[in-house]
């Protein structure tokens, strides 16, 4: 026979602009099971609140959250929890051992459950299509089978999206964004982060699915590079997406690198070459002292755009594009699309041309 667990009642009282007073209290149909109703912090691990036992088959949880937000209800017997958004009124939460969940009486639950159940059917066509896949031995059924899964994860993220958009300012999208954060890679979660207004991506969580994505990003064909800002030599901000050109070259090099001096003498005649057909070259040095800097820029007669950040920080450019040893180029198109990257020059005039003719 299935068991429920029941909130009979999560009774919010709004006590200021951003404080909540909740009674989270329930029956579930077994004794001495262990549960703990905790806030999602964004900070990577979740406060627990209060832990408490059933007993004759009930259970009650009083607590006092700072704010309205996600928290997670946890049953420790089985290991299973459920994110859950608090919000002001009453919260009827409805949960099977097999871990079927109905929300009701709560605006943004509602939306959050309608998401679930449409998702629910596209995720159950995928899984269907996967089997197919694995069974079909046909070359031509294999591939209209994968543009059918294809099709399906299109159908999902336009799907999550709608209900994102919808919600962005409040905190039903926030949780939309990050409850499967940890399942889809940074493409899917940046793109999903972009929907969120400013305030949502300036909560702690919001905050945290950024921390996630920088975690997770790393420019390779095919990926937009991130914008940036960075003084030049004169100490101006240069900042990525203003320069106007239908190639770049991102150069990363320092000044006592010894193939970075002998790379920049390589990419003068490639400048020189193809700087009035669209080419930009921008030098980022991880240089630390602006004087040696400065002084090979003009011993290696390099004429193009030149930045550096002159210190070491936590979110300097050269680690948030993953730079682990230079001389490392990326190639971008005028959308700063990355086209190719490398650690030497050897055919980067192709790629060049072969960019500039488009």
């Amino acid at each position: 026979m299935k068991h429920f667990l029941l909130l009979t009642g999560i009774v919010l009282f709004l006590l200021g602009q951003n404080t909540v007073y909740a009674q989270v209290y329930g029956t579930y149909p077994k004794n001495n099971v262990t549960l703990s109703l905790l806030r999602i912090t964004g900070a990577g691990v979740p406060d627990t609140l209060e832990t408490v036992t059933t007993n004759n088959g009930r259970f009650r949880f009083t607590t006092r959250p700072q704010e309205a937000g996600i928290y997670s209800l946890v049953l420790h017997d089985v290991g299973w929890d459920y994110p859950m958004l608090l919000e002001k009124g009453k919260n009827k939460i409805l949960v099977s051992e097999t871990r079927a969940i109905r929300l009701e009486n709560t605006k943004l639950q509602r939306q959050i459950k309608a998401c679930g159940d449409e998702l629910k059917k596209l995720n159950e066509e995928l899984v269907f299509v996967v089997e197919q896949l694995r069974q079909e031995k046909d070359a031509n059924k294999q591939q209209a089978l994968k543009e059918k899964h294809l099709n399906l994860e299109e159908q999902v993220e336009s799907l999550l999206a709608r209900y994102i958009q919808a919600n962005k300012n409040n905190m039903a999208g926030l949780f939309l964004v990050w409850n499967k954060m940890n399942w889809v890679d940074f493409q899917k979660l940046e793109n999903r982060y972009q929907l969120l207004d400013e305030n949502m991506q300036n909560t702690p969580i919001g905050k945290a699915i950024n921390k996630e994505i920088d975690r997770l990003w790393y420019l390779k064909p095919g990926i937009v590079a991130r914008d940036f800002t960075m003084p030049d030599t004169a100490g101006n901000p240069v900042t990525l997406s203003t320069i106007k050109a239908k190639v770049k070259i991102l150069d990363f090099w320092a000044s006592w690198c010894v193939p970075c001096r002998a790379a920049n003498k390589r990419l003068i005649p490639l400048y020189e070459k193809y700087k009035d057909q669209g080419l930009e070259i921008i030098g980022i040095s991880v240089d630390r002292n602006a004087a040696q800097w400065k002084m090979a820029i003009k011993k290696d007669a390099c004429g193009w755009i030149q930045l550096s950040e002159l210190k070491a920080t936590p979110d300097a450019v050269y680690l948030r594009y993953k730079v682990t040893r230079i001389p490392r180029w990326f190639v971008l198109d005028e959308n700063n699309r990355c086209i190719a990257t490398g650690n030497d020059d050897e055919g980067l005039e192709e790629i060049v041309i072969k960019e500039l003719k488009r």
